[in-house]
């Protein structure tokens, strides 16, 4: 099992749980204004929310704008575990671009980040 932390925390990593709590942006931006994911970590804003901007209603905070969002995907350090998984999680990755590319009006894109 690989470390997860970003974004897709806030609905547990779950493409389930994110499908059945989100039907408007309104939903996602109020999901991403929690200062904790669900699972009881604190949110790093700065780090998972790239150029964030907050309001503040009622003494909450909302979030309004956010240019980028990340998600970090922590693989096994042993190489001989790793490299199949990394083989199969980038063609995924790029999947996902591909389709993103393909959506006529879609403004996300993926970029990918590796290190060992």
């Amino acid at each position: 099992t690989c470390n997860i932390v970003g974004i897709s925390g806030f609905w547990n990593d779950s493409t389930a749980i994110f499908e059945e709590e989100i039907t408007s942006d309104d939903d996602a931006r109020q999901a991403m204004s929690d200062e904790y994911f669900p699972f009881g970590r604190p949110v790093d804003r700065d780090q998972i929310i790239g150029y964030n901007r907050f309001a503040t209603e009622n003494g909450d905070e909302f979030l309004t704008y956010g240019k980028s969002y990340v998600t970090v995907i922590e693989l096994p350090e042993n190489e001989d575990e790793a490299k199949p998984f990394e083989k199969k999680a980038l063609d995924r990755v790029l999947d996902l671009q591909a389709s993103w590319k393909s959506e006529r009006g879609n403004d996300f894109h993926v970029e990918i980040v590796s290190d060992r």
